[in-house]
């Protein structure tokens, strides 16, 4: 299983809209994907995720997005980075690519967040980059 990190470098960017389109594309052509957003501000209420989950993928290609930390400078605790990691081996099992749809490499106030590069770590996973246009 290959695990593919989408990233950006702020909200609104992209992300689902890059993640949605190569899921449809593998899965039409046959590959399993799973989808996994690992944060949501309302993880009860992602439009993204369900987008994602309910319309391009069936739902049991998709692993719930969890709260979104506080902290968005610190690094995450092991424990949660142990389970971010299970979270996405269990969703990898029997599947070709998951794509994880992770948070912007910046905090809301402008400052780098040590978050998306940790979960690329520990994830071992290739990244994709998705830039504002401005």
């Amino acid at each position: 299983m290959a695990v593919l990190f989408i990233t950006s470098d702020r909200p609104r960017a992209g992300k689902t809209a890059l993640a949605s389109a190569l899921a449809a594309r593998w899965s039409g052509a046959g590959k399993g994907v799973g989808y996994f957003k690992p944060f949501s501000a309302n993880p009860q209420d992602d439009t993204d995720f369900s987008f994602v989950a309910r319309d391009v993928l069936s739902n049991g290609d998709a692993a719930l997005p969890l709260l979104m930390p506080e902290d968005t400078k610190a690094p995450l605790p092991q424990d949660f980075s142990k389970a971010l990691r299970d979270a996405v081996d269990a969703l990898g099992s029997g599947r070709d690519v998951v794509l994880v749809e992770g948070p912007c490499l910046y905090s809301p106030d402008g400052e780098a967040s040590p978050i998306a590069p940790a979960l690329v770590e520990d994830l071992d996973a290739r990244v994709l980059l998705v830039l504002q246009y401005a």
